[in-house]
């Protein structure tokens, strides 16, 4: 290491060269080198091997701060109808009510019997005396 700088040689025909740079192709590790005016590469071989299977699961991580408030969306549409309820207990009676205005006459009844004949009945006698109207039923009046 010179400098801070990491220095590596490849060793080609019992030449070393200095390496430019690494870079990784297609799983392949290449080192570039100068040759003469010109940049050259080398392929140092494969250095990506098949991908391995998945790991287990790591531990949930803790619960993030709440979100902002964002304004609530529009109604959705209303859903079917549900089934009815059951029924509920009758209510208690309610308070009387005002009479009723009184209805239509009605039709004629019938004819009753004839009731039982009645006793012969007594003619008043009547007459005026001192200007007064008398009627008398039982026994007729005489004046003095």
């Amino acid at each position: 290491m010179e400098e801070g700088h990491l220095i590596v040689t490849y060793n080609t025909n019992s030449e070393y060269q200095q390496i430019d740079h690494f870079d990784v192709e297609d799983g392949h590790l290449i080192a570039f080198y100068k040759e003469g005016e010109e940049m050259a590469k080398v392929d140092l071989g494969q250095v990506v091997g098949p991908q391995g299977p998945a790991g287990a699961k790591g531990a949930t991580g803790a619960q993030g701060p709440k979100g902002d408030h964002s304004e609530q969306g529009p109604q959705g549409p209303q859903g079917p109808q549900g089934p009815a309820g059951a029924k509920g207990a009758t209510g208690a009676q309610g308070p009387k009510g005002d009479t009723g205005a009184q209805g239509p006459q009605g039709a004629r009844g019938a004819t009753g019997a004839t009731g039982p004949a009645g006793k012969d009945g007594i003619s008043p006698t009547f007459s005026i005396e001192g200007g007064h109207l008398y009627a008398d039923y039982d026994n007729p009046y005489a004046p003095e």
